[in-house]
Order: structure tokens, then C-alpha cells, then sequence
């Protein structure tokens, strides 16, 4: 269970980090968040970043994602994939909302992210 765990967050680290850098209005600024001088190397700042950004994402998304699955289930006429990319959306605004580090400024990114996250999410 945990590498398939450590596998998606590696994944959604990996979707965060393409997301900020190839989506215009999607920021991820380099905040220290962990106190790591117990290690034998240094971890940079954005690398601690993209990494806390995934475990919240997944955090959110195994919390919210089938409380708002039950919700789109009584809804026949939105189809799976549609509902997919809508959830993704939304989880990616609820994600945001508690990582400060994470700025999405306006709607298109806030869907171009959503959609990036989802194809990678769905593939696991």
C-alpha cells in the first residue's frame, strides 16, 4: 500500500511542477517547510514545495474525492470523464485554499491544472 502511495505523490509532484512551469497563472513559490538538518544532504526549498503541495493534494483527494463522487452520481447527466475533470477542478481549488505556496490566478489555469492533474491521476 505505501509505494503505491509514495508512487502518487511523486506523480502529483510531478504534475504540480510541469503545471508551474507550462501553465501561464499557475505559481508555485519555494517556501522551507521542513526542518531537514538532520539529514546528511540539503533538499531545496522548491523540491520541499512541490513535494508538500502533492501529500496535501492527495490528502485532499482521498478525502473530498468520494464524498463529491457520491454527489455526481446523482447526477445521470454529466458523463465520467466530464465529472472527473469537474472534480479535479474543484479538489485542485480546495488543495490551494490550504497550501499558501500555490497561487492560481483566474479560471483557465484553475481548469488547465485541473485537467493535468486528473490525466495523471487517472493514469495511476
Amino acid at each position: 500500500m505505501f509505494p503505491n502511495v509514495a508512487i502518487k505523490i511523486v506523480a502529483n509532484a510531478g504534475a504540480l511542477w510541469a503545471a508551474a512551469r507550462y501553465i501561464p497563472g499557475f505559481e508555485i513559490f519555494p517556501v522551507e517547510l521542513f526542518p531537514l538538518d538532520f539529514l546528511p544532504f540539503a533538499i531545496p526549498p522548491l523540491v520541499q514545495t512541490y513535494i508538500a503541495g502533492a501529500i496535501i493534494l492527495a490528502v485532499v483527494n482521498a478525502i473530498a474525492h468520494p464524498i463529491l463522487k457520491v454527489i455526481g452520481a446523482a447526477l445521470p447527466l454529466v458523463t465520467g470523464a466530464m465529472l472527473m475533470i469537474v472534480l479535479n477542478i474543484v479538489l485542485l481549488y480546495i488543495g490551494a485554499g490550504y497550501f499558501p505556496a500555490l497561487e492560481i490566478a483566474g479560471f483557465r489555469p484553475l481548469l488547465w491544472s485541473g485537467f493535468l492533474l486528473g490525466v495523471v491521476n487517472t493514469l495511476l
